[in-house]
């Protein structure tokens, strides 16, 4: 892809894009062909996988918090005095 295409895909200022085009270049996670177009390396891709799975595994985790917590409030509940 070409910078013009990336900026208007990730709706992103110029400042930006080219601050994270280099940060994407310098951790080889892209590269640049002689012709200006980008491309994913195979780091890059490895990273978005990686980086795909701790999103989901971070998902989990929230969604095993909560549960956590509404069975702490369910305790709580039990050991609070009842009207009798």
């Amino acid at each position: 892809m070409r910078k013009t295409h990336i900026m208007y895909g990730a709706n992103l200022s110029y400042t930006l894009l080219n601050r994270y085009l280099d940060e994407a270049l310098n951790a080889n996670l892209i590269r640049q062909n002689h012709d200006g177009y980008y491309k994913i390396t195979s780091k890059g891709i490895s990273f978005l996988n990686t980086y795909d799975s701790y999103i989901k595994k971070k998902e989990q985790v929230k969604e095993k918090i909560m549960e956590m917590n509404n069975k702490k409030s369910e305790l709580q509940h039990l050991l609070s005095p009842q009207d009798i």
